[in-house]
């Protein structure tokens, strides 16, 4: 299993590597995140995006959010995103949402809570506590919104294309 450090570097190279493509192409997996947000987050709301990358789903959500937290373990995440997004109810963070949840207390409670294609790089021993943190930080009632591949495209990769796989890449069972 990979440590911390892995995890980050890796996701600081995979910023410049793969996520920045976004900006330039349609990809289908962000634009159905997006339509989930406009289905499920509120005029006005409070939002704590998990894994926000380099904020393409928050520079979508300008229109309509009164606050929003973004964090993400990567430090090249986040920098991009701070570029992109220049919002005073905008805030991006370098957080590890379990390690450090302490931080969170600070922004409140959110009525929204969006882990966009995060929860599979996430160790399944980790849940329990992601969960926790997730329960803790969200106004009741609130809604948390995941995507995650399907079982299939999921093992798909692990068959035919193994390094299209990310550092911690779990499959998620509906």
């Amino acid at each position: 299993m990979a440590d911390s450090s892995d995890v980050k570097g890796f996701y600081n190279k995979f910023s410049d590597e793969v996520l920045l493509e976004d900006f330039r192409r349609v990809n289908l997996r962000q634009e159905a995140i997006k339509e989930l947000c406009d289905r499920y987050v509120p005029s006005g709301g409070r939002v704590l995006e998990i894994g926000c990358g380099v904020g393409i789903i928050a520079g979508h959500l300008r229109h309509v959010v009164g606050g929003y937290l973004g964090v993400d373990i990567s430090e090249r995440n986040v920098e991009i995103a701070r570029e992109y997004v220049q919002d005073s109810r905008f805030e991006f963070k370098v957080l590890d949402v379990i390690e450090q949840s302490s931080e969170l207390g600070f922004y409140g409670l959110f009525d929204v809570v969006i882990l966009p294609d995060v929860i599979e790089h996430i160790p399944k021993d980790r849940y329990e506590d992601l969960f926790a943190v997730i329960e803790q930080h969200l106004e009741e009632p609130g809604v948390v919104l995941f995507t995650f591949p399907s079982p299939e495209y999921h093992d798909y990769l692990k068959a035919n294309d193994p390094s299209a796989l990310q550092v911690v890449d779990e499959t998620v069972e509906d």
